[in-house]
């Protein structure tokens, strides 16, 4: 446990008779950043809330630091900046105003933290514009401005680029780099957005229906989903049988009546087209493909595509 900054055990949350999230392990190490990936409603936000003490769940631990966050909660949610939906900021009142709002009610010791925030997120101190003036990108910068105005030692983050344009996204995806890269700070970010996670993360968290599918690294996950054979076959319903059965294989999956997917390169292809054709069926083609991170997301999570 010593090795993670951020460890949960079995966690879960259950609203009426189902689980929100179901028995989730997740382990965040020091000084990385952790991407918690999955479509809109798999239970990221109930994760991060947890672990900001703002939702209690219904099982299961969470320890950070090496210590359990129940019971420490003065000593802990200190340490931790974070973005959760939208901060109640003042819509008359200038960024500087807003923050220096935040700083009296946090403790946060004289206006150098609150310059020193604005100027990293490239917003200026003491400007005359106010926040209903802000665009949404501008918005966002201040909302991590905000959250790392205490210099906390970690950041969770909860879609911090949605709705952004392709310039918005480029610089908040800057300044969580930076942050880890620069100032060594542990960053927990959540996101539906494949290709974001994809180009900011070190490790990776695949959520779906509040059931982790899968951890581990970005290069480890990349070389996992790695290489499939397409096959277009006469019934993929009788050719899973044969698979199975005969060559006790099960990873597959079957696209429709006349397509599947293997995921096991190293199996002889010549051998299995061999077992089709002695069974009847006919193999249209079979050939080895690479698989996309977007193709290895579909496949863990049942084949949905994420939105």
């Amino acid at each position: 446990m010593d090795d993670y900054l951020i460890e949960t055990r079995n966690l879960t949350r259950s609203y009426g008779m189902g689980n929100s999230v179901d028995n989730v392990n997740i382990h965040v190490r020091k000084g990385r950043i952790y991407g918690l990936l999955g479509k809109n409603g798999a239970g990221k936000t109930t994760i991060l809330k947890m672990m900001l003490g703002l939702t209690r769940p219904t099982a299961g631990e969470i320890f950070l630091w090496g210590k359990p966050l129940r019971g420490n909660e003065r000593k802990i949610l200190p340490r931790i900046g974070s973005l959760i939906e939208a901060p109640g900021f003042y819509p008359n009142l200038t960024a500087t105003e807003n923050l220096c709002i935040f700083a009296a009610l946090r403790g946060v010791p004289g206006p150098d933290a609150i310059k020193e925030a604005l100027e990293f997120v490239c917003l200026p101190y003491k400007d005359r514009k106010l926040f209903s003036q802000y665009s949404l990108g501008m918005k966002q910068r201040l909302a991590i401005a905000l959250a790392i105005m205490h210099d906390p030692e970690l950041l969770i983050l909860d879609e911090p680029v949605n709705g952004l344009d392709p310039v918005g996204i480029a610089d908040i995806r800057s300044f969580i780099r930076r942050l880890c890269d620069e100032k060594g700070k542990t960053i927990l970010i959540s996101s539906h957005i494949l290709s974001e996670i994809s180009l900011l993360a070190d490790e990776i968290g695949i959520i779906d229906k509040g059931v982790l599918l899968e951890e581990g690294s970005l290069a480890g996950l990349k070389q996992k989903s790695g290489k499939y054979v397409r096959f277009t076959i006469s019934d993929t319903a009788q050719a899973a049988r044969i698979l199975e059965l005969s060559f006790g294989e099960d990873r597959f999956l079957i696209q429709d009546d006349h397509n599947f997917l293997l995921y096991n390169p190293d199996i002889s292809v010549t051998n299995i087209v061999s077992a089709f054709i002695e069974n009847g069926l006919e193999v249209s083609e079979a050939h080895t493909c690479g698989e996309s991170l977007e193709e290895h997301f579909t496949r863990i999570t049942g084949g949905e595509r994420i939105v």
